[in-house]
């Protein structure tokens, strides 16, 4: 059947336009950032369950981590490091997310270059993101370098005049431009990682400034006007100072069970933690009091004396900050006296609505300085992210350029997990539209312990994706989901490399973590008190007996035993750390 794509897409855009209209005005005009997905939640562990596919499927996702949170230091702060960028100040636009990305890359980034802030005045493009993250590709002329991709992306109906038929009302209702609404359209941070993984950003602050080029400022004064010049230029768009190099979604300590009942998950809060430990920044979604500055609060989650937030009900996130560190001291009497959380413990969060020592315009009285402590047992806590950039940027041809073989512009929020008896496979067959080495590839994934398989094949024309001869093959067990880039080996780059026009097909396994449901636990048989391990317990522990991290506690008649339910000493534990380093199943941190 012949179709014109080009009617087709025309046709397609002007329905989904029409029918999003009213919602984006009506959100708009309340002045709220509205979220897309978690917004249309049916309720409110919506978003919740939306992510839960990132969440530990099983017992042994968790084994190292038992370690790692005994190990791990009772308090740490990344600021103590020199590694984390100033307090901004997101005003005008609900950017939220966007900010929130940035500062955990530029943590991040400074962590791998073994720099500081000081050292550097690094400082990242938030409106380079958050314009690209919205704005599809251009529809450009016949011939330009998006092909038959011209136009692809998110399309926003406020910014398409042609469907609205008083435009001079929408923007009174607004308070801005038509064509600035992309930067109020909400978002998630990890937009960020869809952005990004497509080659776009990040891009210096000084490329593209976080204000309009006419430099109009808001009527107070203390910010950016909304009106003015807020889009950027094309050219913009595939331009990057690093490559991300892998995302870690990490579980979250906020689950739920079939009940709907909340229930923290303690591993997560040490997987986090870990992150941290490693130079990372995390970039989180919760419920806050306030999704943007001046909002008027009808909750009790934050406590302004103290600057201490805990959303002590299941909510839809409406808010992005960045965790740069934790105290697990922190005195949970410090929360709102009506509603404390459990324990102590709470997260150092740096948010995105200035500081009263900043100068203009990331100045604004909020916050310690714009920082404020979030309760471990925080029940809206989703979407944790730290990034990893290549700061070497990406690998290029002798011009400095390099091509991304893709099909899909749609920024995405989210990967799902679904479950196969076997592995699950994909693949994307490429042209060649230039001489051109393939040096990487990528993929996202899900579920913790995820194993991916990539082959390359060179193909001729009629041949299946498998079929042609077979280029390079790459396995990586990722522990936690996200993005992941893999260079291919130097050995097959010779392999790798196509003519203009020639075929090569790109074919992703993925197999999720096993688990030990199939673990063998007759080893459990040489200790006379085995019975006592619980059920649940019994595969990990058969698994570390296996693997030689436990060996068990000698008694005086030679006999040995597990000693499940008693506490370790410090002694013990250093033990197991060394033993499970020796079984390869715990590697030690570089500093």
């Amino acid at each position: 059947m012949g179709v014109n794509n080009s009617s087709w897409r025309n046709c397609t855009k002007t329905l989904i336009l029409r029918g999003a209209l009213s919602l984006g005005i009506a959100t708009a005009a309340f002045g709220m950032a509205a979220v897309p997905a978690l917004a249309l939640e049916a309720s409110e562990i919506g978003s919740a369950k939306a992510y839960s596919a990132y969440n530990f499927a099983s017992e042994d996702d968790v084994i190292r981590l038992q370690t790692a949170s005994k190990v791990l230091p009772a308090q740490y702060d990344l600021r103590d490091k020199g590694v984390v960028t100033p307090v901004k100040f997101q005003n005008p636009w609900g950017t939220c997310w966007g900010f929130s990305a940035i500062a955990a890359s530029e943590t991040s980034m400074l962590s791998e270059m073994g720099q500081t802030y000081a050292e550097t005045s690094m400082d990242y493009s938030e409106r380079q993101l958050a314009y690209f993250a919205a704005k599809h590709l251009s529809l450009g002329e016949e011939g330009d370098s998006y092909n038959n991709q011209a136009g692809e992306g998110v399309y926003n109906a406020l910014t398409e005049t042609d469907c609205i038929e008083d435009p001079e009302t929408a923007e009174g209702l607004l308070g801005y431009p038509l064509e600035n609404a992309l930067f109020n359209q909400g978002g998630l941070p990890s937009y960020a990682t869809s952005v990004f993984s497509d080659g776009i950003g990040p891009l210096p602050e000084s490329m593209a400034p976080y204000q309009n080029d006419e430099g109009q400022l808001e009527w107070n004064k203390a910010y950016w006007s909304p009106y003015g010049t807020w889009s950027l230029s094309e050219e913009l768009r595939a331009k990057s100072a690093a490559a991300l190099e892998e995302s870690f979604v990490l579980p979250t300590p906020a689950t739920f069970d079939e009940n709907g009942d909340y229930v923290y998950n303690e591993f997560a809060t040490a997987a986090m933690k870990e992150q941290a430990y490693q130079g990372r920044a995390l970039s989180i979604a919760f419920c806050a009091d306030e999704s943007m500055p001046g909002q008027v609060s009808e909750n009790a989650y934050m406590n302004p004396d103290t600057w201490s937030h805990y959303t002590y009900e299941p909510e839809s996130a409406n808010h992005a900050v960045t965790i740069v560190g934790w105290d697990d001291d922190y005195p949970k009497e410090n929360f709102n006296a009506e509603h404390q959380p459990p324990a102590d413990g709470a997260w150092i969060v740096k948010n995105s609505w200035g500081a009263a020592s900043n100068e203009f315009p990331n100045q604004n009285a909020w916050g310690n300085e714009g920082y404020f402590y979030l309760s471990y047992y925080d029940q809206t806590i989703v979407i944790v992210e730290a990034f990893g950039y290549d700061i070497d940027g990406r690998e290029t041809d002798k011009n400095g350029e390099f091509i991304a073989n893709q099909y899909d512009y749609m920024t995405i929020d989210y990967s799902t997990c679904e479950a196969y008896d076997d592995r699950a496979s994909t693949a994307n067959v490429f042209v060649a539209e230039d001489a051109q080495e393939l040096t990487s590839l990528s993929c996202e994934t899900s579920q913790p312990g995820t194993t991916v398989t990539y082959e390359v094949y060179r193909l001729v024309e009629g041949e299946g994706p498998a079929d042609g001869e077979l280029v390079t093959k790459i396995e990586e067990t990722y522990e936690y989901g996200g993005y992941h880039l893999v260079s291919i080996p130097e050995a097959d780059r010779a392999k790798a490399r196509f003519a203009k026009g020639e075929q090569f097909c790109a074919v992703i396994a993925n197999a999720a973590g096993a688990g030990l449901e199939g673990q063998d636990e007759s080893v459990l048989g040489a200790y006379g008190d085995a019975a006592g391990v619980s059920a649940w317990a019994r595969p990990a522990v058969a698994w570390a007996v296996e693997s030689g991290v436990i060996s068990g506690v000698e008694q005086a008649d030679g006999s040995r035993t597990l000693d499940a339910g008693r506490a370790l000493t410090r002694a013990e534990m250093a033990a197991m750390m060394v033993n499970a380093v020796d079984a390869g199943v715990l590697a030690l941190a570089q500093e």
